[in-house]
């Protein structure tokens, strides 16, 4: 994802993972900076949210919700429809 992430020259990025998941949250958290610390990516915002157990992986627009602070629901519409 931080490969691509400077591929396309990406401000942010997001990494959702559910807060269960702590031991791989600490993980990404740390490869995350250890990427940063080698100077890849280092203009880009990496964003690692932990979301609800409840959280349907594979379905963007309840992520998008997700990191938004609302309650893990798929959107009727992707944001770029409205």
């Amino acid at each position: 994802m931080i490969i691509a992430a400077f591929a396309v020259r990406a401000d942010e990025a997001y990494i959702c993972l559910k807060a269960g998941f702590a031991r791989e949250i600490d993980a990404v958290t740390r490869a995350v900076q250890e990427f940063q610390t080698a100077g890849i990516c280092t203009d880009c915002t990496v964003n690692i949210v932990a979301g609800p157990d409840e959280y349907l992986f594979g379905e963007e627009k309840a992520m998008l919700e997700v990191i938004e602070g609302k309650p893990p629901l798929p959107r009727w519409f992707p944001p770029y429809v409205h």
